[in-house]
């Protein structure tokens, strides 16, 4: 019963710490043999064992043994190889992460997150730099593979305290802030004029006609200040243009022109698409007075050549881009390849080539309209295949895109990081591919949007989704705990879908989860008296 109550209190205090781990405990489980050192422990918490391990090279796997199983304090044995496991409830036992697989997992996983970083970095204006603000999702993966996992972990936790400085409008990225507060004097300068020329009578500090009186004001205000002080000025001029009629519809086009074109700019800027000129250059008020002495079709014509510049960019010709792209290029071609086999189509030559890693070394050499005409060519030939051969008709073509889309979504699935797992999730061609010849259309459209909403919902609050993420986890092993000393609880709060966990959480707040997990570990309490 000891043993019970540990790993309950444990469970509860890895929800309230936040605790993550990169390993995959194994519960109930001892790995005797192969002890290369063995210590008692200050808690009774299995994660000091695995720290333990973490931190002393030669360790290869550990075993937590339970508080009053080989005295009154819970023991640690570190292993010099990995012995096999053995069902035994005294023990939480892990193999160590150093599994070029699983270290690879891991990596994948911190690159994603350290870009992501990266562009909140560019897009907020912060301002780090070096080598931990990059945008090549390559560079994070190298580093990381070579790197310990407390020195990951530390780099991790160094972005997100950096870039919580940098939303709260503290010192993280002064060049940043500073840019900021040089774009929002002129744009106030620029709508003071506008109110004056209206004659909308507005006074006060917001309505100076002074450039240094507002950048000033500025890099002493928070964010959230300069947003307020920013739609407070809009809504006044809304008000006074709604019963003027000088505005003009020149000052109203140039208003947008130059609101869109500030945009388009810290676009480039956060893509890293290396733009000069003045086209790419200055802040509103530059693009505003250019706006107004300049014809329709100049301003129309600029507009788009700024759009169409700016498409060229997105579309993967910066290095960290291209390498995603070429990664989903890659596994898009090893699809249909796949389904060429299946069929027997017979094709050859490079195009068929069954190489994922000869796909994306061409696509790193090609432009991205190169890529998609090849995808188009191999799906034209497959078209003429599945005809030929009779088989499937549009429900066969239908299966491959529903497969390909699904594979697509488990990718994301992993790249967000929102633990979605089970057949469902699975990143292969394959597997959805033969759910689908055998499922209703009913089924596959509600399988497809199944999906798309979990996605939509991890991807809309990224932080939230990792609190959630553990929340789901922390359920299920509350649930198994629940089955395994037959407690016989049941209900809604009681089962091991971690999808419905998760949604849960995503609508609950931080003291609901909370509450939750404390109502199950008073009931598992009970129920181990």
């Amino acid at each position: 019963m000891v043993a019970s109550l540990s790993r309950i209190f444990v469970l509860f205090g890895l929800l309230c710490l936040g605790a993550v781990t990169a390993q995959a405990q194994e519960w109930n489980t001892d790995r005797p043999g192969r002890d290369m050192r063995d210590l008692d422990l200050s808690a009774p918490d299995f994660n000091l064992c695995r720290q333990a391990c973490d931190g002393n090279a030669s360790c290869k796997a550990w075993t937590y043994v339970n508080p009053n199983v080989q005295g009154p304090k819970a023991r640690c044995y570190l292993k010099s190889a990995v012995p096999d496991p053995v069902a035994n409830n005294c023990c939480v036992s892990g193999v160590k992460a150093n599994d070029t697989s699983d270290r690879e997992d891991i990596c994948r996983d911190y690159s994603v997150r350290a870009v992501q970083q990266n562009d909140e970095n560019l897009r907020l204006r912060c301002n780090f730099t070096g080598a931990g603000w990059q945008s090549n999702r390559d560079q994070h993966f190298n580093w990381c593979m070579t790197a310990s996992r407390a020195d990951r972990e530390r780099e991790d936790r160094n972005r997100v305290t950096k870039l919580a400085e940098c939303r709260s409008g503290g010192s993280g990225g002064g060049g940043g802030r500073e840019d900021e507060c040089r774009d929002y004097a002129e744009e106030a300068v620029t709508t003071a004029r506008e109110a004056r020329d209206l004659g909308c009578g507005f006074s006060g500090p917001r309505w100076s006609q002074r450039y240094g009186e507002h950048y000033s004001w500025c890099l002493s205000a928070t964010r959230e200040q300069v947003r307020a002080e920013r739609t407070g000025r809009a809504a006044d001029m809304r008000s006074c243009r709604g019963g003027n009629d000088g505005g003009g519809d020149r000052a109203e086009t140039c208003r947008d022109y130059a609101e869109e074109a500030v945009s388009q700019i810290a676009d480039a800027r956060r893509r890293n698409c290396g733009f000069s000129g003045a086209r790419w250059q200055g802040g509103y008020n530059v693009h505003y007075n250019w706006c107004m002495s300049a014809r329709r079709g100049e301003r129309e014509a600029e507009s788009r050549a700024r759009t169409d510049e700016l498409r060229r960019c997105r579309s993967g010709d910066s290095e960290g881009d291209r390498a995603e792209a070429c990664g989903d290029y890659s596994r898009q071609s090893m699809a249909q390849i796949r389904e060429a086999r299946r069929l027997g189509c017979g094709f050859t030559g490079a195009r068929w080539q069954p190489s994922t890693t000869a796909h994306y070394e061409w696509c790193m050499t090609v432009r991205r309209a190169d890529r998609e005409a090849e995808l188009r060519a191999r799906e034209r030939s497959l078209d003429r295949c599945r005809a030929d051969a009779g088989g499937g008709g549009e429900d066969d073509a239908g299966c491959v895109d529903f497969a390909n889309r699904a594979v697509r979504q488990s990718q994301r699935n992993r790249a967000l990081r929102c633990g979605f797992e089970g057949q469902r999730w699975r990143p292969d061609f394959d597997t959805h591919y033969s759910w689908c010849q055998s499922a209703p259309q009913r089924a596959r459209v509600r399988e497809d949007a199944r999906r798309n909403e979990l996605l939509n919902l991890c991807a809309a609050k990224p932080d939230k989704a990792q609190e959630c993420r553990r929340y789901g986890n922390l359920s299920i092993e509350q649930q198994r705990t629940n089955l395994s000393q037959g407690c016989g609880f049941s209900g809604p709060r009681w089962h091991t879908n971690y999808e419905d966990h998760f949604v849960w959480c995503m609508d609950a707040s931080g003291g609901k989860r909370l509450a939750e997990i404390a109502a199950r570990v008073g009931a598992l309490l009970a129920c181990t008296r």
